[in-house]
């Protein structure tokens, strides 16, 4: 063990000669970096090239599309003046029939009394609710009615 310590530290001190080589010097560097700054100058020039001619493209369908028969003024009558209303309408006439179902639930049931005042209230409220859907259908028919006599 001793002998392989001993061993071991001379194999330490011995010097190692490696010569250095200097770097390889690269002539042509000048060259192939043009070579690289002229590639990708090409590759950016052709994805230009490729992006305006897509935005002719866009810009040529915007164009057609502005040459068809389409009333915008229509659209936006729509969403702001009809879309509003039959959502509301949607919405009452949701909440109507869910209380319409826990009102009768409630009234058939044995645990709660059939004249129990909060269930009239329920169904006073139930029919508020319609009064309202018929009012905000009228509306809607009037406001329809607007949308068709334009489009003759």
């Amino acid at each position: 063990m001793i002998n392989n310590q001993n061993d071991n530290l001379n194999e330490q001190h011995v010097p190692i000669t490696n010569p250095v080589s200097e770097p390889s010097i690269i002539e042509n560097y000048d060259e192939e970096l043009e070579d690289e700054n002229s590639k990708s100058d090409s590759s950016i020039n052709k994805s230009i090239d490729k992006t305006a001619d897509t935005l002719k493209n866009i810009n040529s369908i915007k164009d057609e599309l502005c040459k068809l028969p389409l009333n915008t003024c229509e659209a936006q009558y729509i969403a702001n003046n009809i879309n509003p209303l039959v959502n509301i309408l949607y919405l009452l006439a949701q909440t109507s029939s869910g209380l319409s179902a826990s009102s009768k639930f409630l009234t058939s049931s044995s645990v709660v009394h059939p004249k129990n005042s909060d269930i009239r209230d329920t169904i006073h409220l139930i029919y508020k609710l319609n009064d309202e859907c018929e009012d905000i259908y009228d509306v809607l028919k009037k406001r329809l009615k607007i949308l068709l006599d334009n489009c003759d």
